[in-house]
């Protein structure tokens, strides 16, 4: 009786127990679509996004096949992991993606293929590789990855400067000296505080829209081939303190309102082809310590004002008809 109570048990437990009808059955998918095809939606609404964000900061160059722009755009897109451009909750984080595609389309712009780089450490990697661009070679940014600073001398960089430059929003140090860059000044950064494009093949201008840099206040553009007159909007930038287009082809009258650079020390005009007398305005510019206007053709008397600046230290007029 025993042995048959316990067989009848044994036949219980595992024919007619309950069964888990969970057991070994995926999860259902409310969606109706499999999970290979919802991650190719989310790639695809990420690459729509990003497209749209492109044309919005790039315009119709970036549709102009072989253009910087196109190049850039098409870096992005197809060379990149697009996960690197959303934030935490997933959403794509718009200023990083113009500021990478900014930064590409300098890169393309101005041949950087042919860049010379110095030795990197082990903190530094080249241009255009998949790491954060922070650490690129003359790439500074803030502790927010917002990129401050450009430090480009001597690399060999060729061709012009995009546009595009403007788009790194938060710049303030741009030092492109002593390479083969050509064409004209472009649009650039508000933000700027520092630039230096000294000893370059630059031509042209210098537009209108450079006045408006009102945090400037170190310019070096000598040793270009700039040309025309020194626009009065040149008293706009008022916190300039040292300013340098020496051995360039300016004419014109020197403007008057150099005046308004109340804290400029340095102002270095030489080898133009500036005339007409020194303004008399310069008088007011009681920080100045270097003013050198030599080998132009300047004329008139020699302002007394400018003579009397307390801090004036170097003075150079010679080879005028003063």
């Amino acid at each position: 009786l025993v042995l048959v109570t316990g067989m009848l048990s044994l036949f219980f437990f595992l024919v007619l127990r309950p069964r888990n009808l969970h057991a070994g059955i995926p999860p259902v998918d409310n969606t109706g679509s499999p999970p290979e095809q919802k991650t190719a939606n989310k790639t695809t609404s990420v690459t729509s996004e990003i497209k749209k964000i492109l044309r919005t900061a790039a315009g119709n160059e970036v549709r102009e096949k072989g253009s910087p722009q196109s190049k850039s755009a098409e870096w992005i897109l197809n060379h990149q992991n697009l996960t690197m451009f959303k934030d935490e909750d997933g959403k794509i984080l718009e200023t990083k993606v113009v500021q990478r595609y900014g930064l590409g389309a300098i890169y393309y712009s101005l041949n950087g293929s042919s860049w010379v780089h110095p030795k990197t450490n082990s903190s530094s990697c080249q241009w255009m590789d998949g790491y954060s661009e922070c650490c690129w070679n003359g790439v500074s940014c803030n502790g927010n990855g917002t990129v401050v600073q450009l430090q480009l001398e001597k690399l060999n960089l060729t061709g012009h400067i995009p546009r595009e430059a403007a788009l790194l929003d938060q710049l303030t140090n741009l030092d492109m000296f002593s390479n083969s860059i050509s064409g004209k000044i472009p649009l650039l950064p508000r933000s700027l505080v520092y630039l230096n494009l000294k000893a370059n093949m630059l031509e042209g201008s210098i537009p209108r829209h450079f006045f408006s840099l009102k945090f400037l206040n170190f310019v070096d553009l000598s040793n270009n081939r700039l040309t025309g007159m020194l626009s009065k909007g040149f008293g706009k930038l008022s916190r300039l303190i040292e300013f340098d287009i020496s051995n360039n082809l300016f004419d014109g009258k020197l403007p008057v309102t150099i005046g308004d650079m109340v804290e400029l020390q340095k102002f270095d005009a030489s080898h133009n082809k500036f005339w007409n007398k020194i303004p008399t305005e310069i008088g007011r510019v009681k920080t100045l310590q270097f003013f050198d206007v030599s080998y132009n053709s300047l004329q008139g008397n020699i302002p007394g004002e400018l003579i009397n600046i307390p801090e004036l230290l170097v003075l150079s007029l010679e080879h005028n008809h003063l």
